[in-house]
């Protein structure tokens, strides 16, 4: 599990549905500057952030341009994204819940980085 950043992380790239939401629930909606594509645009506050990860892939360049300074990323995503990101410099963080305890820790990871 990873340690608490130094300094927190103010512009998140989440990179799935289920970690935008948990993002916003832990407060840090103000810092989350990009989402993954979702047809249920929940939470509503998070409607107008641009869609960085579709079925389809991630759109590396234009996490990159937000300037993200962390990622939130799922074992779904692709692997090659996640290793492009990594190689330009851009923290990721790989959750992989398959249980509820999963989830359980996988909150707490999010909230000590």
């Amino acid at each position: 599990m990873p340690t608490a950043s130094p300094t927190p992380r103010s512009r998140i790239a989440s990179l799935t549905p289920a970690a935008t939401e948990i993002l916003f629930k832990l407060g840090a909606g103000e810092r989350t500057v990009a989402k993954a594509e979702d047809i249920d645009p929940f939470p509503p506050e998070a409607d107008a952030l641009p869609i960085v990860s579709r079925f389809t892939g991630v759109d590396v360049e234009q996490v990159v341009d937000l300037e993200a300074d962390l990622v939130i990323a799922d074992t779904l995503n692709p692997a090659d994204a996640i290793t492009q990101l990594r190689s330009l410099g851009v923290p990721v963080v790989v959750l992989g819940a398959t249980s509820l305890d999963g989830v359980a820790a996988a909150v707490v990871c999010v909230l000590v980085v």
